[in-house]
C-alpha cells in the first residue's frame, strides 16, 4: 500500500500521466482545459467515519513522508491550472496565464498561494480525528479563499482533479490501492469540500452585513 501511495503523490508532483479520455489538458496559456467527472449536482455530504478517517491519516503521512509540502502544493495546483485554465485570476493573478503554465513556479504570488493550500490541507489531514476542528479549519480556509477570489466552483474542481487521481490508482493498483481507499476518500473531500463553501458563504454573510445600507 505505500508504495502505491508513494507512486501516486510522485505522478501527482509530476503533473503528468493523467489519462482524461479524449481529449487533452491545457499546456499553456489559452488552454481549454478539460472538467473531469464531478458531484456537483449533490449539496450536502455527511461526515466521513472512523473507518474513513483511518484510510485518510495512513494515505496523507506516507505523501508527506514522500514530498515536500511545498513541492507538493506547486505541482498540484500546475497540473490543476493545465485542466482549468479559467481558475487562473483567482490562483495566479490577473495576467499570468499569458506567461504560460510552465513559468509559474517563478511567480511569487502564485507559490505562496499553492503553499498555503498544502498547509491548509496538511492541517485538515493530519487532525482528522477530531472532526469538529476539521470543520472549523475547513470553514476559515473557505472564508480567506472566498476573501482571495477563489470560488465554490474551483474548489469543486480540485476536488474532482484529486478523486480523479485516487481513482486512476485504484484501477492501476486495484490489488494494494482497493476501492475502499476510494471510498473514504471520496467521502473525505466531499464533506470538506462542502465545509469549505459553508465557510465562503459565511464571509459573503459578514461582507454583506458589514456593507453601508
Amino acid at each position: 500500500m505505500q508504495a502505491v501511495q508513494a507512486a501516486l503523490a510522485l505522478a501527482v508532483c509530476a503533473g503528468g500521466a493523467l489519462p482524461m479520455g479524449s481529449g487533452s489538458a491545457a499546456s499553456g496559456s489559452g488552454g481549454g482545459g478539460r472538467a473531469l467527472s464531478s458531484t456537483k449536482n449533490q449539496t450536502v455530504f455527511e461526515a466521513p467515519n472512523h473507518h474513513d478517517v483511518q484510510d485518510v491519516l495512513h494515505g496523507w503521512w506516507t505523501v508527506k513522508r514522500t514530498l515536500p509540502l511545498r513541492y507538493l502544493g506547486v505541482t498540484l495546483l500546475m497540473t490543476f491550472l493545465k485542466l482549468y485554465p479559467e481558475h487562473y485570476d483567482a490562483f495566479a493573478g490577473p495576467g499570468a496565464e499569458l506567461h504560460g503554465v510552465e513559468r509559474l513556479p517563478q511567480n511569487k504570488p502564485f507559490v505562496a498561494k499553492a503553499v498555503t493550500c498544502a498547509y491548509g490541507m496538511s492541517s485538515m489531514f493530519e487532525n482528522m480525528e477530531d472532526l469538529p476542528l476539521v470543520e472549523e479549519i475547513a470553514k476559515q480556509v473557505g472564508e480567506r479563499r472566498g476573501r482571495d477570489g477563489v470560488t465554490a466552483e474551483s474548489l469543486e474542481d480540485m476536488r474532482d482533479l484529486m478523486l480523479h487521481l485516487v481513482t486512476h490508482y485504484h484501477k492501476k493498483y486495484a490489488e494494494l490501492f482497493p476501492l475502499g481507499i476510494v471510498e473514504s476518500s471520496t467521502r473525505t473531500l466531499n464533506w470538506i469540500v462542502d465545509m469549505m463553501k459553508k465557510g465562503m458563504q459565511r464571509q459573503a454573510d459578514k461582507k454583506k452585513k458589514a456593507a453601508p445600507p
